[in-house]
């Protein structure tokens, strides 16, 4: 599992952070020459089987940053990739799905430049050739309305999903697929309050183990008291959500948290860190978990 980035006590970090999963001890790599800047909010994917790491956007609590980075997991060096063609705009909490060795594709997001400024809402779905270093914007007849804070991951080779997150100001729980080589919008699931569905939310994580999506966490607004430690599996075969309850260990569930770092582990979740809320004593947390699916 490797970190990079985020927010620690209103202070972004940059120190890049990597978890051996067979002894569970942290450690820091190899110092790279170059690092991207700090900031937080951004996307992460890997690319196999090239062994490198795709970074994108982000916030350095400025300005929303558009710039695009790769590292390279035998060397551990960071290069920045230069763009001097169309790309998307400076966002974060977008979302990022990586199809093989080929594409890279970010969906939504959020920008402001500063606090002050009103925020922009990104409904735009683009694809970065990995092979060629060219982004393309891909504009299909039906797109979903704005998302940001949402969760995506790819279902196969062909699709990807998307699950939740802000959209016009409302928090959703609306679930759509993204066709690749049809450049097609199915919407799976509308937004719906319903006790056989998860709440709406946002910012929270989810991992593909074979044909069922796993979902932790999220929040309803920043406050204290407006997170989720709840988990919800949802079938791609039959397309139902189940809540799930999973065995308590003996030092209980993980606390309700936001802006997760999550991977899928061994037919189970790892889960890293979080933001609790506005509250001195429940705001950043840097504890480990292991969700061990049934």
């Amino acid at each position: 599992m490797y970190l990079f980035g985020g927010v620690s006590n209103d202070d972004v970090i940059i120190s890049p952070w990597i978890l051996n999963l067979t002894s569970w001890n942290w450690y820091k790599p190899p110092i790279s020459p170059v690092y991207p800047p700090p900031r937080w909010g951004h996307s992460l994917v890997i690319v196999q089987p090239e062994n490198k790491i795709l970074l994108f956007g982000g916030w350095d609590f400025s300005k929303a940053l558009d710039d695009l980075w790769e590292l390279d997991l035998k060397t551990w060096i960071w290069k920045e990739i230069i763009i001097n063609d169309k790309k998307p705009a400076g966002r974060w909490s977008h979302c990022a799905v990586s199809f093989n060795r080929s594409e890279m594709f970010i969906y939504g997001g959020y920008a402001q430049d500063d606090l002050s400024n009103d925020p922009q809402n990104f409904d735009d779905l683009w694809v970065f050739n990995i092979n060629t270093k060219y982004w393309l914007r891909k504009n299909s007849s039906f797109i979903p309305p704005p998302h940001t804070r949402g969760a995506c991951l790819a279902i196969n080779e062909r699709e990807f999903i998307s699950f939740g997150g802000v959209s016009n100001d409302e928090n959703v729980n609306d679930v759509w697929i993204y066709r690749r080589f049809e450049n097609k919008w199915v919407m799976i699931q509308k937004n719906m309050s319903q006790p056989n569905f998860p709440s709406a939310r946002y910012n929270h994580v989810m991992v593909l183990d074979r044909n069922t999506i796993y979902v932790f966490g999220g929040s309803l607004t920043p406050k204290v008291g407006t997170q989720f430690n709840d988990t919800w599996t949802y079938t791609l075969k039959d397309l139902k959500w189940t809540r799930d309850f999973p065995d308590i260990s003996k030092d209980g569930l993980p606390h309700s948290r936001e802006h997760i770092s999550a991977i899928l582990y061994k037919n189970g979740m790892v889960v890293f860190g979080g933001y609790g809320g506005y509250d001195p004593d429940h705001c950043y947390w840097n504890d480990l978990w292991y969700w061990k699916f049934n």
